[in-house]
Formats: C-alpha cells, sequence, structure tokens
C-alpha cells in the first residue's frame, strides 16, 4: 500500500492515500530537524491495537527509508572523496579476532 505525506507545518506531516480514497485511520507524523526524533499521533476505529499495527507499519517504511538514504549518502561520500567515513570503519570498542592460524582453534582442548 501507498501513502503519501503532505506537509501540514515545519516538521509535520499527515498521511493520506494518493489514489484521494479516505483511510479508515488518521496520522499525523511530526519530524524534528535537529535529532531526527519521529514521532506519531495515529487514530484508528478499530481501537488502540489496530493503531499500534499500522503505525509500526509505518515506522518500518521510514527506517526502511533513512536507511537506505544514509546508504546513497554514505556511498557518494566514498566516492566523492575517496576516504571511508568513521561511519563505515568498526568502532575500536569491539574486539575482532583474527585467524591466522586454523590448527590454533582445532588442536586446543575444548573449554580453554
Amino acid at each position: 500500500k501507498t501513502f503519501r505525506f503532505n506537509s501540514v507545518s515545519s516538521g509535520g506531516y499527515f498521511i493520506s492515500n494518493p489514489n484521494d480514497a479516505s483511510l479508515p485511520f488518521w496520522c499525523f507524523v511530526y519530524i524534528q530537524d535537529s535529532d531526527g526524533l519521529v514521532s506519531f499521533q495515529i487514530y484508528h476505529p478499530e481501537g488502540e491495537q489496530r493503531a499500534v499495527e499500522v503505525m509500526n507499519r509505518i515506522h518500518g517504511v521510514i527506517q526502511n527509508c533513512v536507511h537506505r538514504v544514509n546508504q546513497q549518502l554514505l556511498l557518494e561520500s566514498l566516492h566523492r572523496n575517496r576516504t571511508a567515513s568513521t561511519l563505515l570503519i568498526p568502532s575500536p570498542k569491539k574486539k575482532i579476532t583474527i585467524v591466522t592460524d586454523l590448527e590454533d582453534i582445532t588442536d586446543a582442548p575444548h573449554g580453554k
């Protein structure tokens, strides 16, 4: 299903059907530019549980779009600058183990 995001104020949108048919719910989405926070106000006549289901679907669509745009921006930057962003480099806090000799693993007694 396709939704149209119609701007209503700075950072505010309401969701509608692109075919101008009415939706069985209403939803306002607010995006704060300063920190990227996305909040929803949603109503569904079938109740709160149905509203949460619709909100989760819309949230998933937004997450997928944000992820895709971020990937494209990082790849464009990498191509343009020929330098990898720090976002593409593993954090030094994460321990990375490199195995150079498989015999060290296979010959070691289990539990050590």
